[in-house]
């Protein structure tokens, strides 16, 4: 594990959004906060990829994920302190798989 992010301050938390299958979602609006206070919000790219950047080190948010016709659930991350020859504070793989609020479909 290394620090992707050298050109910045602060901590990053990324992932991935799936639907069931393992697919990946686009354009999904993922958003941290802390407590009801929005910081951040990204939209997931064709891979299904977000990320968030210039984050605060030691601090709990709860990162959630919207799309129509879809369903996730809300997720709490604690970023770390990152530093050099130290443990990063990033977290990454955070992962949201939708539970579509619609009829089941077999996989």
């Amino acid at each position: 594990m290394y620090n992707i992010y050298t050109s910045g301050t602060g901590e990053i938390i990324s992932g991935r959004v799936t639907n069931l299958a393992g697919a990946p979602l686009s354009g999904v609006t993922v958003k941290a906060y802390i407590g009801t206070s929005l910081q951040k919000q990204a939209t997931t790219n064709s891979r299904g990829v977000y990320a968030f950047k210039n984050l605060s080190s030691n601090t709990a948010y709860r990162v959630s994920a919207e799309k129509s016709g879809e369903n996730f659930l809300d997720q709490n991350v604690t970023t770390g302190s990152s530093s050099d020859w130290g443990t990063p504070g990033n977290r990454c793989g955070i992962l949201f798989v939708s539970a579509a609020s619609g009829p089941p479909t077999a996989y």
